[in-house]
């Protein structure tokens, strides 16, 4: 199965966990819903671009945007028509601001060790080897465990979720 192959399918799997019907080729999207894939994937555009991430949050950003593109068919020159999901984001709290109702206060992520990044990252080769002797339940266990020591990169998500496809 190619890199490409596995993101769209790994893409259609989360989304059908998450109760999103994923349309096949031949379907249309309304318009809403595929502006919001579009603004997101705008969004996670921008977001590569900040030098401020690490790597291994740029190479979940990028899998994601693929995964995307590729699962709901966006093109780039889609891309460049509607504003990204920050602008609409921040606009809709603009128009908020003049109601009653407080915003809930956001929660910043606790930093990871490099200790345990290490650790994870061994934890998740580990599982990628017992993906390919097919040791389904080792692999689990694998990526879950370094889920535990980094649960920030989205890569351990993808590799535990593809288990169970």
């Amino acid at each position: 199965m190619t890199e490409q192959a596995l993101l769209t399918t790994l893409l259609r799997l989360l989304f059908l966990a998450a109760g999103i019907e994923a349309k096949p080729a031949g379907l249309m999207l309304s318009d809403s819903k595929k502006q919001l894939y579009v603004s997101i994937v705008n969004f996670l555009a921008s977001e590569l671009s900040n030098t401020g991430y690490s790597e291994d949050t740029i190479e979940s950003l990028e899998v994601a945007k693929q995964c995307l593109e590729s699962a709901f068919h966006l093109s780039d020159a889609q891309n460049d028509k509607i504003d990204n999901l920050l602008t609409i984001y921040e606009r809709g709290l603009k128009a908020s601001l003049s109601s009653p109702a407080p915003a809930p206060a956001a929660q910043t992520a606790a930093e990871v060790s490099p200790e345990n990044k290490a650790v994870a990252e061994s934890l998740k080769t580990q599982g990628n080897h017992c993906m390919t002797e097919e040791k389904f339940n080792e692999a689990v266990t694998c990526y879950s465990k370094a889920i535990e020591l980094d649960p920030h990169n989205a890569v351990y998500f993808c590799n535990r979720w593809v288990v169970f496809f």
